[in-house]
């Protein structure tokens, strides 16, 4: 998951910087709700998340692009984790406030590969439609270099893995930088 996120970065570096407008890596914490399993609740403790993406300024406050997110958790009660690798066409609008911080809110969608790893025999994985909420605010710390602070809520179809049908969702906060290539 980690090389997904350094081949986006080498793509950027290697592109012609015409051709994206920026580029971004976060990561943070992962907050999940218990997970619902064949009408079971189990806890999970908290994870972490780490991604990356690369986007068009479509003008001064709209801007899209893709994300790749990878999450992971582990079970509050047992061994036995969680994970989910996303990836995303994002649409992005951001606030002029009169101030150098730049609010932003967004949604995405695409698919959502889980990784459930409960007990045996129900483990395994299942690629799935997903969609994503973000909020949160970028900060500019250096010439053609921005802060984000955000929140990201995600959810996908259910999976169904072993013959158990698994609810996704998870609620992430990240800090990361957005890099100018222009």
């Amino acid at each position: 998951m980690l090389a997904a996120s350094v081949a986006v970065m080498a793509a950027a570096g290697s592109a012609h910087a015409a051709m994206f407008d920026y580029a971004a890596l976060y990561g943070g914490v992962t907050l999940d709700p218990p997970l619902n399993v064949a009408g079971g609740e189990f806890d999970v403790d908290t994870g972490f998340n780490f991604g990356g993406g690369l986007g068009w300024n479509f003008d001064e406050n709209l801007s899209g692009g893709v994300d790749i997110m990878y999450t992971q958790s582990n079970y509050s009660t047992f061994p036995g984790k969680i994970e989910s690798m996303s990836v995303m066409g994002a649409i992005y609008y951001s606030f002029d406030i009169g101030s150098k911080w730049r609010p932003y809110i967004g949604a995405g969608v695409g698919g959502v590969q889980v990784t459930f790893d409960l007990v045996p025999p129900i483990s395994g994985q299942d690629f799935v439609f997903g969609w994503e909420g973000m909020a949160g605010v970028t900060i500019p710390v250096a010439n053609k270099l921005d802060l984000a602070l955000g929140y990201k809520y995600q959810g996908a179809n259910d999976s169904t893995i072993s013959g158990a049908n698994i609810e996704y969702k998870s609620h992430n906060i990240s800090a990361g930088l957005v890099f100018s290539l222009n």
